[in-house]
């Protein structure tokens, strides 16, 4: 009887305090792991819409190369996404097939969920004295998910005045589209 005594206290179960501690400690490295793991996601996704970027950059001179312009969109409209520029995936594949953004505006339909494109000639209609400045951009609309860049504000953008670039440095969620240009990506975009 001693011995049976000796084993149970010897061997005995986890106490109801040692099983707290134990879910305590769990519940504080998940504390600190979930936002550098949330971080680790917004940074995956922002690299993904630069090499994105550059795929179409690369599409939009290859087919400048061949056709001795860039692709047109409609000057009338705010801004063009790429599902409503014919030429970059037939009859010539200067891309395979067009990427859609990897951060669409929460309310997107079929055709917004693409980057935005706003060729040289949007520029030259909205603002002739602008001619010359960039060839092309190419938008994302960044973690926030929203336009920053209208019609209305977009001569002060262009010119550095009220530009809403995507800044890692303002934290993972901070506003502002992911832009590149002919002359490379705006802002610090990682």
């Amino acid at each position: 009887m001693l011995s049976s005594l000796c084993v149970r206290k010897c061997f005995g179960a986890f106490t109801l305090i040692e099983l707290l501690i134990v879910v305590a400690i769990l519940a504080i490295l998940a504390a600190i792991a979930t936002p550098n793991f949330l971080e680790a996601q917004m940074r995956a996704k922002v690299a993904r819409v630069r090499a994105d970027s550059r795929t179409l950059a690369t599409a939009m001179e290859s087919y400048a190369l061949d056709n001795v312009a860039y692709p047109f969109c409609d000057p009338q409209q705010n801004h063009s996404y790429l599902s409503d520029i014919p030429g970059l995936t037939t009859p010539v594949a200067y891309m395979q097939n067009l990427l859609p953004d990897v951060f669409p505006a929460e309310d997107a339909d079929a055709r917004t969920r693409y980057y935005r494109y706003y060729p040289v000639d949007y520029w030259q209609y909205a603002y002739p004295q602008l001619r010359g400045f960039w060839r092309w951009i190419v938008m994302s609309n960044g973690p926030d998910r929203k336009i920053d860049i209208t019609r209305e504000n977009a001569q002060s953008a262009i010119l550095g005045d009220l530009w809403m670039v995507y800044d890692p440095t303002n934290g993972v969620r901070s506003q502002g589209d992911v832009i590149l240009t002919n002359r490379g990506f705006l802002g610090n975009t990682m």
